[in-house]
């Protein structure tokens, strides 16, 4: 028998195959290259770039994020899927390959469907490195069917001459989509020197109502009127 040395460093896994003429004959040895285990330096979520954004209770669609490494050793990583915290509900994958060697990133897909605004965060584990990668999840915009302006219930009661004090009145809607409205701040008419405030707050799901704030003084009796808009709606 001949013994033939091997050196070098193999570009990649997989088969390396010599092609062997001695004494007149020639036949081709294959020589398996194993897989290195996946090792970085650096994993750095905090220069981390997304792609998309997320809303909650919406569908994450074309939402992902990119990690960057450095020191890679070519080595094979498993696939992943990692649950969010913080904000939970979302699934982060990343899908098997090899580092590159020295500097590279990994890019994880967000899917699923996000529980509720905030942030949603995922712990990463990669290369025998760790870091944790935090996404804001915004909400969405509310959307109430109606009103129900004949439904409007007042709580205590304004007198000339004395500044309003936990007097409020309950508006009630249908079909609210449980996203963000606005604050809203209108002046009576009529009889006026009076405001009626209610601050930004998300919409509940189907039937409730919001509470709008009375302040303010007058001088004189009357009937005090606000009209105002929710949302496009109307009172």
């Amino acid at each position: 028998s001949v013994t033939f040395s091997v050196t070098g460093t193999p570009s990649t896994f997989g088969s390396a195959e010599f092609l062997l003429n001695i004494g007149g004959k020639s036949c081709v040895f294959s020589m398996p290259v194993a897989t290195a285990t996946a090792f970085v330096g650096t994993l750095s979520c905090a220069n981390a770039t997304a792609v998309g954004a997320l809303t909650a209770k919406a569908p994450a669609s074309g939402v992902s994020f990119t990690i960057p490494y450095t020191g890679g050793n070519n080595g094979a990583y498993a696939g992943q899927v990692i649950n969010s915290t913080g904000v939970t509900g979302l699934i982060a994958t990343l899908a098997p390959g090899l580092l590159n060697t020295g500097n590279g990133t990994v890019t994880y897909i967000i899917s699923d469907t996000a529980d509720n605004a905030g942030t949603a965060e995922f712990v990463i584990n990669l290369g025998g490195k760790n870091c944790i990668y935090a996404i804001p999840v915004k909400l969405f915009q509310g959307k109430i069917d109606s009103l129900v302006c004949t439904g409007i219930r007042t709580i205590g009661s304004i007198k000339s001459g004395i500044v309003a004090s936990g007097v409020s009145f309950k508006v009630p809607y249908l079909g609210g989509n449980g996203g963000l409205y606005p604050a809203v701040s209108v002046s009576s008419t009529g009889n006026t020197g009076y405001s009626a405030s209610i601050l930004a707050d998300t919409f509940k799901i189907g039937t409730d109502s919001v509470t709008f704030t009375v302040l303010g003084n007058s001088s004189f009796g009357g009937l005090a009127s606000f009209a105002f808009t929710i949302n496009g709606r109307n009172c």
